[in-house]
């Protein structure tokens, strides 16, 4: 979000939101039937009218893998949502919709999560599939322009280049257990 907040004023609460731990965010990309595999990627978000958005997974393989996306922290969530846009029956390319979730205590109308089961070993995460129901979204839920882009693939990377910032940010954790197993092999 923070990218387009520059040309965006009214993104700025929801970061200071964020950054107050005011609500929690999710990045919802991979499907359960599809992984990764973004051309086959079934949720969408159509362009209405009225210049609001209709975001629907229309088969059950189109559900949103993994993210913690339930009430259960008992504080709102809100997700970027990686859907195909579609305007005028067209397919415009993959976009970043920004979707309430729930509240701090209930689903939003539409949204529908299912709480998959804790790994053991693990602090509990409310790891969920979820999938979303004709939710109607305001046209400021959009990140970025209805376009349709010239460079599918350049749009893409341009889209997700913070997956693998992520990616990278959350093994760094385990640099504390490396140093830590170094020292004793080498002591022992």
């Amino acid at each position: 979000i923070a990218p387009f907040a520059a040309c965006r004023p009214d993104l700025v609460p929801l970061l200071d939101d964020f950054m107050a731990f005011l609500i929690c965010a999710s990045f919802l990309l991979t499907e359960f039937g599809h992984g990764l595999d973004v051309k086959s990627m079934e949720t969408t978000a159509a362009l209405l009218p009225d210049g609001s958005y209709d975001l629907h997974s229309p088969y059950p393989a189109a559900a949103k893998a993994m993210p913690p996306t339930t009430p259960l922290a008992s504080c709102p969530r809100i997700a970027i949502v990686f859907a195909k846009l579609i305007v005028e029956n067209k397919s415009h390319g993959f976009k970043l919709f920004i979707v309430p979730l729930s509240s701090d205590t209930s689903m939003r109308p539409g949204v529908t999560a299912w709480l998959l089961p804790v790994r053991p070993g693990t602090t509990p995460l409310d790891h969920c599939l979820t999938s979303f129901d004709h939710v109607r979204l305001p046209s400021s839920a959009l990140l970025g322009s209805t376009e349709r882009a010239r460079d599918a693939g350049a749009d893409l990377q341009k889209q997700l280049w913070r997956v693998s910032v992520g990616a990278i940010a959350l093994s760094l954790g385990n640099v504390a257990c490396l140093e830590v197993a170094a020292y004793i092999a080498g002591t022992y």
